[in-house]
């Protein structure tokens, strides 16, 4: 590197002076002309690339709920999986308004939620195998309705003792 210093101390007059081969200026804008396109290609391709994730993001998010609208608001066509699952996130619920709770008030009510949720043997194993999708499903219906509108009413009061 010394060598190098040294070097171009002892003839920077003649670097300095010696003219530049001809069509320097025209090799040295096409060089740069180049590295501008692929930067611009570049900068390109990340806004394609974004736009394309914007929109399966925006996809995703309309076709969602028109995929699963039946599935979801159509009370005569859930399934256990679907009331076990609503039961499961609204104890949840109650369980983390009841960790606010006094010990007393804890206790009552994770115990209120317990006899709401628990069951011995799945109700789906009770279940005769004759019987018809339709009996099915109004059973099914029958049989969590009441629970999870104990559960909701069981979180009401909950946060009532919580706002207590």
């Amino acid at each position: 590197m010394d060598e190098l210093k040294k070097f171009t101390d002892n003839f920077r007059e003649e670097f300095e002076n010696e003219p530049l081969p001809e069509n320097h200026k025209q090799r040295f804008m096409l060089k740069l002309a180049k590295e501008r396109r692929g930067y611009d290609n570049s900068v390109r391709k990340r806004q394609i690339l974004f736009y394309f994730a914007a929109a399966s993001v925006a996809l995703f998010l309309i076709l969602t709920p028109i995929v699963n609208i039946n599935r979801f608001f159509s009370k005569d066509k859930l399934d256990i999986s679907d009331y076990t699952g609503i039961l499961e996130d609204r104890s949840e619920s109650v369980m983390k308004i009841a960790e606010s709770l006094s010990p007393n008030d804890k206790a009552m009510v994770l115990s209120t939620l317990d006899q709401l949720t628990f069951e011995a043997v799945s109700f789906e194993s009770q279940l005769p195998d004759g019987i018809v999708n339709g009996e099915r499903r109004e059973m099914i219906k029958n049989y969590y309705s009441p629970r999870i509108e104990g559960v909701d009413k069981l979180e009401e009061y909950a946060r009532l003792l919580k706002n207590k």
